[in-house]
């Protein structure tokens, strides 16, 4: 797990996973975004 933080945009990114996949992104309100991988798993929160 990888913790970052953007303090230009105030954006924080927490990846489960370290290798980089194409993910399809879920907005789940202005201020959360979820990342799922193609086989279902979260692979992280903006």
């Amino acid at each position: 797990m990888r913790f970052t933080y953007d303090p230009r945009y105030n954006i924080a990114y927490i990846r489960f996973r370290e290798h980089p996949v194409e993910v399809e992104p879920i907005r789940v309100s202005d201020e959360l975004v979820i990342d799922i991988a193609p086989d279902g798993t979260v692979y992280g929160f903006e």
